[in-house]
């Protein structure tokens, strides 16, 4: 029983890790027929997964933990806990540039969902709830961030094409929203 996945992190069509919010992480290889639980503690609900290289991830959750893999998901050692951040998400823009989504740290009051990069300066994040959505974004690496668009339900996902200034986000309600820039 997987619970809720919460989070995936796919190196192609036959290896995937995924997260789980019961505090569990799979590890699927030969298209799904393989499938292996690699992480278990019923105490933490995991929320996001990112790997900066083939074989060196991160998984984060609720209680501040935060776990490392070096060997493609097929073990996970605890990093970091405590038991007051609930992280929402982990992304790397590259080996030595991690961003972290932590509630209480950003500019607007909302539930955060995730967290994506294009580059190490401009970054999104998403959030909201039953009748709003929010996106900020940022232009100096997280330091600061501004308000980018607001919709009418909560949006969960957002991915950031690398090396481009394009953004997807969805969320409840079927809500898809594409950001690029207007050029002439």
């Amino acid at each position: 029983d997987f619970g809720s996945i919460s989070d995936f992190y796919a190196y192609d069509y036959s290896k995937v890790v995924l997260t789980s919010e019961s505090g569990k992480i799979y590890r699927m290889t030969n298209g799904g027929f393989n499938l292996d639980e690699v992480y278990n503690d019923p105490s933490v609900v995991f929320t996001g997964i990112d790997f900066p290289t083939e074989t060196l991830g991160w998984a984060c959750g609720y209680n501040g933990h935060i776990l490392v893999t070096n060997n493609e998901g097929m073990t996970w050692d605890l990093q970091y806990a405590d038991s007051y951040n609930q992280f929402e998400d982990v992304h790397f823009t590259s080996l030595s540039e991690c961003q972290e989504l932590r509630r209480p740290n950003l500019p607007v009051s909302s539930f955060w969902h995730s967290v994506s990069f294009n580059d190490p300066d401009t970054g999104w994040v998403v959030g909201g709830g039953a009748g709003y959505g929010v996106i900020l974004r940022t232009n100096n690496g997280g330091d600061t961030w501004i308000l980018d668009h607001e919709s009418p339900e909560g949006l969960f996902g957002v991915f950031a094409v690398k090396g481009k200034e394009t953004a997807w986000a969805c969320g409840a309600g079927g809500n898809i929203v594409k950001y690029s820039p207007c050029t002439f």
